[in-house]
């Protein structure tokens, strides 16, 4: 037999088997592609917000850790994405944090950053936009999103002055009294917290409902007696308070505010998620309201605990055991976001074209009501604010433990300048609705 013929038999035999293949449902094996992409994490680990942004960190390093490690990574048909987190302690300096951008954006395959600062943020935001890298930002103030929207940089923490409206809505329901209620706010001496006094649609959104905001004041961020400023809150005559700061403020204003005989519905800052400030506190923290925009484990109420809580649970036991979970929770719902974004992108791109612009395009744009496996409220990103959570919960500590009061109820939606959407208030500008 000539070598002609023989290959001509070969050729035509492989043919015939793969046309069988074919017909009968069995494709050739392919290649399994394994890739891992990269996540850059701004954290304050040593700088003046270290006691609830630091504690975020850790969950997101854990929750990824689990990821690649006990789930095996995300996996799709053509194969596997795991995560790499690469983070820097920028101690609440913005040059630290763009030094550091500086070195992750020669990282191929990184696809997202996360910072809980504004001032972060906006150092590195048009860095991002060049790069077309989204940058999630973890903090509440909604002039860094919108007014004007930012291509590449969405908000997947809670606007602190839609949480004030929020608690001006549940504390207006339950008023009986003819005469309007007496709103004060009490505020470390941070940019952040303060921008909610005057200038934050918070405040605005009280007036606006007749509430009269009787006291606007601001303490050291680390105080050592607020005596004097509460006494000034009591006999402004406040019906209700909300306390803007991080935990160990907290702490001694509930200390001293017990002192005084402020016996008023105290609302905290969502900077004071609970856990640590129950123990830290003790009874000074009874029936003090919490508001933070990712549920609880640590503290809660067994009978509210959620399956998404219980994974988180098990991922500090496993990790992390007896070690603070302030803010942990918070870090493990933004990588459960980060890996939905991930998973929503690799619908309509291989793992190869994964990548920044894919993430935002087919990953946060697509978004459509995810919960973070029950760690918060739905989340999707309109256009027109790059606002990803529009619900809050409230828990009060009572007896000892966490009990929801309000369960992801979607809030006033408020900025610096309007009023967006509410049940009780037509929209427009605060000038138009306030008369000035």
């Amino acid at each position: 037999m000539g070598k002609k013929t023989l290959l001509t038999k070969v050729i035509g035999a492989t043919g015939l088997f793969s046309l069988v293949f074919i017909f009968a449902g069995i494709h050739p094996i392919q290649a399994q592609v394994e890739r891992t992409v990269t996540v850059g994490w701004f954290t304050d680990l040593t700088g003046p917000l270290a006691d609830s942004v630091g504690t975020q960190f850790p969950g997101a390093e854990d929750y990824f850790r689990y990821l690649n490690e006990k789930e095996g990574g995300i996996k799709v048909k053509e194969g596997t994405v795991k995560v790499k987190l690469l983070w820097v302690d920028d101690k609440s300096d913005p040059t630290i944090a763009v030094e550091a951008y500086e070195r992750w954006r020669k990282d191929p395959d990184l696809i997202i950053t996360r910072t809980c600062l504004s001032s972060v943020m906006m150092a590195v935001e048009d860095k991002l936009k060049v790069d077309k890298i989204p940058g999630l930002y973890a903090a509440g103030t909604l002039a860094v999103v919108m007014e004007p929207v930012r291509d590449y940089v969405y908000m997947v923490g809670f606007p602190r002055d839609m949480v004030i409206a929020g608690a001006v809505d549940w504390f207006l329901a339950s008023w009986k009294k003819k005469e309007p209620p007496k709103f004060a706010m009490i505020s470390c001496d941070q940019g952040w917290a303060k921008h909610c006094m005057n200038e934050g649609g918070g405040a605005k959104y009280a007036r606006a409902r007749s509430v009269q905001v009787v006291k606007q004041i601001v303490v050291p961020t680390f105080p050592t007696d607020t005596t004097s400023e509460l006494r000034e809150i009591k006999e402004a005559g406040a019906d209700f308070l909300y306390g803007n700061f991080c935990p160990m403020t907290a702490v001694i204003v509930l200390k001293d505010a017990r002192r005084v005989g402020l016996d008023i519905p105290i609302i905290l800052d969502q900077c004071c998620n609970g856990p640590d400030i129950l123990e830290l506190a003790g009874k000074a923290s009874e029936g003090v309201y919490f508001t933070p925009n990712t549920a609880q484990f640590k503290g809660l109420a067994k009978k509210f605990m959620t399956p998404g809580l219980a994974k988180v649970e098990k991922i500090h036991e496993m990790y992390r055991s007896g070690k603070s979970v302030d803010s942990y929770v918070m870090g493990c719902k933004d990588a459960s976001l980060i890996t939905e974004f991930i998973k929503l992108a690799l619908k309509k791109v291989s793992i190869k074209q994964l990548n920044g612009e894919a993430i935002k395009k087919y990953g946060i744009d697509a978004m459509k009501g995810y919960d973070c496996e029950g760690l918060t409220g739905p989340m999707y990103f309109p256009p027109d604010s790059h606002l990803g959570q529009h619900a809050w919960q409230m828990l009060q500590q009572r007896n000892g433990e966490l009990v929801p009061v309000v369960n992801w109820v979607e809030a006033p939606f408020v900025s610096d300048s309007q009023l967006i959407k509410s049940k009780y208030l037509k929209s427009g500008t605060w000038k138009e609705l306030l008369g000035k």
